[in-house]
């Protein structure tokens, strides 16, 4: 009986370090990189309205695009998810005494607006982690006044994976190998 029980826990033990090393949450990074003809992954491309792609050059001038996911392993939820826009302001207006102001319109597909003056950094919006669930994630930025380039869109998503199913077998063959003793031993 003693034997048993330390075969038991033993196999319990495994079972729980297996579980937790699956537990932990995965992060996937999806980024899309702006051309002057395209994007790096041209399935990624979605529209332009000017001539060159990544180049915001006049008003309501704009680029739209789509993120493609792939969850592996499998997801069960995802947790969380932020899309940056790295943009450079070509035409930074320093030397004018009363600089022309360059206006930026994001347009993500879970309904986040984001509207602001353009400099170069990064722009970074929190998702509506519901929109994913086809795995893609489309985007449009509009240039509102003045001109820039986008750069590129990184997509972060983190996310619990689905349990393996070595797991749940490990489970039943410790309560299968615990009942078939007892039985034996009756």
């Amino acid at each position: 009986m003693k034997r048993l029980l330390i075969g038991c826990l033993a196999l319990s033990a495994l079972f729980v370090m297996t579980r937790n090393s699956n537990a932990a949450p995965i992060a996937i990074t999806d980024t899309t990189l702006f051309l002057v003809d395209g994007s790096v992954e041209q399935t990624d491309l979605l529209s332009f309205g000017g001539g060159q792609v990544n180049a915001l050059q006049y008003p309501f001038d704009w680029v739209g695009w789509t993120h493609h996911l792939e969850f592996l392993p499998p997801a069960s939820q995802i947790v969380s998810a932020t899309l940056a826009l790295s943009v450079i302001d070509d035409d930074p207006d320093l030397e004018r005494s009363s600089p022309a102001r360059e206006y930026g319109l994001a347009v993500l597909e879970d309904g986040t607006r984001g509207f602001s003056e353009v400099s170069t950094l990064a722009y970074t919006f929190q998702i509506d982690v519901s929109s994913l669930l086809d795995q893609e994630f489309s985007a449009f930025v509009y240039s509102l006044n003045g001109d820039f380039i986008l750069e590129s869109s990184t997509l972060e998503i983190l996310y619990n994976p689905v349990p393996i199913p070595s797991t749940l077998i490990l489970l039943g063959s410790s309560y299968f190998a615990f009942f078939a003793l007892r039985i034996r031993k009756r």
